[in-house]
């Protein structure tokens, strides 16, 4: 992820707003009172929640933004420099520079593999998109996880979630949303015994 001095707070805000607009998320993402590095985590982790067919409907501007902070994650390595700097020969040079180039284009191919994970701005088809929903369906999403976590073990804490996470392979969620997800389902259980449902 982008480090949070590299990051045009003002472009950061207004896709948080764009993304707050869709009306995709569970909660709004709240601006207010916040650094540009939980705004930047927030972001991420509201966009990664939605599901392929509605990540291809996004606004540019979350888009955009959100490539942008993945950016280093996906960033294209730096071409690897001559170990030995003092050679003159110009057919060594040639040689060089056509490895160079090759190297170049072996890790732009790299790139272009590495650089699926970021989002793309709209799905070919309709068909497409709901191909992309069902191949991503094939598991739970970490917050659906989380959420059955939660129910099993209903006195876990933030720790045992993100290390059930952790182990089960999938990908890491905010604190605000693991403290939403134990409030709700304590709420849940809390009416569930009320209602002499459950013990």
């Amino acid at each position: 992820m982008k480090d949070a001095t590299e990051v045009n707070e003002k472009d950061l805000k207004a896709a948080i707003v764009a993304l707050n607009a869709t009306g995709m998320l569970e909660e709004k993402i709240v601006v207010k009172g916040k650094t540009v590095e939980d705004l930047m985590e927030t972001l991420l982790d509201g966009v990664e929640e939605l599901d392929e067919a509605q990540q291809s409907t996004l606004p540019a501007t979350v888009i955009n933004v959100y490539n942008d902070l993945i950016a280093d994650e996906v960033a294209e390595p730096s071409s690897a420099e001559s170990e030995e700097e003092g050679e003159d020969d110009p057919d060594t040079q040639k040689v060089e520079r056509a490895v160079s180039e090759k190297e170049k284009k072996e890790e732009k191919a790299d790139y272009k593999e590495k650089s699926t994970g970021a989002i793309t701005t709209k799905a070919k088809t309709k068909e497409a998109a709901v191909q992309a929903k069902a191949e991503k369906k094939k598991g739970p999403s970490a917050t659906d996880f989380a959420m059955r976590f939660i129910c099993d073990n209903p006195r876990a804490t933030e720790a045992d979630i993100q290390k059930a996470l952790d182990k089960a392979g999938m990908r890491i969620l905010s604190t605000a949303t693991i403290d939403y997800l134990l409030k709700e389902v304590g709420y849940i259980i809390g009416y569930l015994k009320e209602s002499k449902r459950i013990k």
